[in-house]
């Protein structure tokens, strides 16, 4: 059995080995992630978070369509806050309306 070697680093490393024989074919994906290692180790942490959350994503694709109008509204949160209590009274009063505009 013929052993090649490539030189890197002053250190001979057989090629035909079967470790390098399973590992070589990925080594073209290597090359175009490795830029991403950054970012993948900013990431990382978080990812512990994404198990408890997943179920949420239907939510939030309903909800997010919707976000637009939070910012143009938000200002209004403390009046909402005000008033959310006495929406309950509403509903047994509102047949009263039509009543009220005539008086």
């Amino acid at each position: 059995m013929r052993v090649n070697f490539v030189y890197q680093h002053k250190v001979y490393y057989p090629t035909n080995t079967p470790l390098n024989s399973t590992i070589h074919p990925h080594t073209v994906l290597y090359t175009a992630i490795q830029y991403y290692t950054p970012l993948c180790s900013t990431i990382q942490p978080y990812t512990v978070l994404y198990t408890p959350i997943q179920h949420y994503t239907p939510l939030y694709s309903t909800i997010h369509p919707y976000t637009a109008l939070y910012t143009p509204i938000q200002h209004y949160t403390p009046l909402y806050s005000t008033i959310h209590p006495y929406t309950a009274l509403y509903t047994p009063k509102q047949r009263y309306t039509a009543l009220y505009t005539h008086i």
